[in-house]
């Protein structure tokens, strides 16, 4: 087993130990990264072409690194931070605070009921282990999903005796608006409804 220790390691809360196994850090990230957003890559790639889609999803990986960089940073400079508008309140003081409650008023009543009434029984988990465990069955989901698709795609070009070859285009001759469609999708694929 490997546990994180050094400077990104925790002090243990109710006697477990400090640090979380890789495993469960692998199950987390890739729940998260792995959405109904990707199945639509393909599209993408045809509305876009080749060289646009992929500089296009380079370039949301350099964003998601850097947003990336800039949470460890800050969990290094507020180690004891919860939620963030003690993050905020850390950097900018009571306006920082201020700010972030700001943003969370801004959404209504309504959601807010159905946030509480979705989330509060997974909000019971305070360990990555178990958001790991719950993690894994939306992962598995996702994978069932994926293998369908793949599935009736296969299915469907068995039983048409095979197609001939998508046309590859480096860049789809397209108007704006089928373009924008693909890059708010990739967008989807990395960031989804729940960023």
């Amino acid at each position: 087993m490997i546990a994180y220790k050094n400077r990104f390691s925790c002090p243990a809360a109710s006697g477990r130990r400090a640090g979380a196994h890789w495993l469960a850090i692998a199950v987390v990230l890739t729940t998260d990264m792995l959405g109904v957003g990707t199945l639509g890559l393909p599209a993408d790639f045809a509305r876009l072409g080749w060289l646009p889609a992929l500089l296009t999803m380079a370039l949301f990986i350099g964003g998601g690194v850097y947003s990336g960089s800039i949470y460890q940073r800050l969990a290094l400079r507020v180690p004891d931070a919860v939620v963030f508008d003690q993050i905020g309140s850390a950097a900018m003081g009571n306006l920082g605070r201020g700010l972030m409650l700001y943003g969370y008023e801004v959404s209504g009543l309504v959601a807010h009921a159905l946030v509480v009434i979705l989330i509060l029984p997974l909000a019971q988990m305070h360990h990555l282990e178990d958001v790991a465990i719950v993690g894994i069955f939306g992962t598995l989901a996702m994978l069932v999903a994926i293998a369908v698709v793949v599935g009736k795609l296969l299915a469907t070009y068995l039983a048409a005796g095979g197609a001939p070859p998508a046309p590859t285009e480096l860049v789809a001759g397209g108007s704006f608006y089928v373009a924008m469609v693909g890059v708010v999708d990739i967008a989807f694929s990395f960031g989804g409804q729940i960023k």
